[in-house]
């Protein structure tokens, strides 16, 4: 096995995948005298980093269980002028997390609680925040469920962690 096959032989096996893929095309850029070899590395380095952030990202979001994706910049607030905007821009930066707040959306039928209720989910797995999404509802029958069967506390300490 030669030097350049071992390369990419170690960046698979430290799960660089997308370095490893890469590295080809910077390769011959060096070789060629485009690119010094410090450019090649520090944008090889940079889009792997860009791609496990990515790659972390949707991790998040599917562990979350949103049942469909909706981004907070795709509401349309001339539908439902009667939300504040402002707030939910302020509800966006999370700061109700660092004061240990809670936000709950009442409202009729189809004026828009979960797409923002997502949008907001979605804002925190950006932020690292660990975030599930479930329906009050559906809580409620989880939590009834735990306590028939003697395991409430169990159910709560998961709960609390989100």
């Amino acid at each position: 096995m030669n030097q350049y096959q071992k390369l990419v032989d170690n960046l698979t096996k430290l799960n660089l995948d997308n370095m490893a893929a890469s590295i080809a095309d910077y390769r011959q850029q060096v070789n060629d005298n485009q690119i010094s070899f410090s450019e090649a590395l520090l944008e090889l380095t940079d889009k792997e980093i860009a791609y496990q952030q990515q790659k972390s990202l949707k991790r998040r979001i599917k562990r979350a269980r949103f049942p469909i994706i909706k981004q907070l910049s795709d509401f349309d607030y001339q539908f439902q002028p009667s939300i504040n905007q402002q707030q939910i821009a302020e509800f966006a930066t999370m700061s109700f997390l660092d004061n240990q707040e809670n936000i709950v959306f009442i409202g009729s039928p189809g004026v828009g609680k979960t797409h923002l209720s997502i949008g907001l989910g979605i804002e925190a797995c950006r932020r690292d925040v660990r975030t599930l999404f479930i329906n009050c509802h559906e809580l409620i029958l989880r939590l009834k469920a735990a306590q028939r069967k003697q395991h409430l506390e169990r159910v709560m300490r998961r709960y609390e962690r989100y």
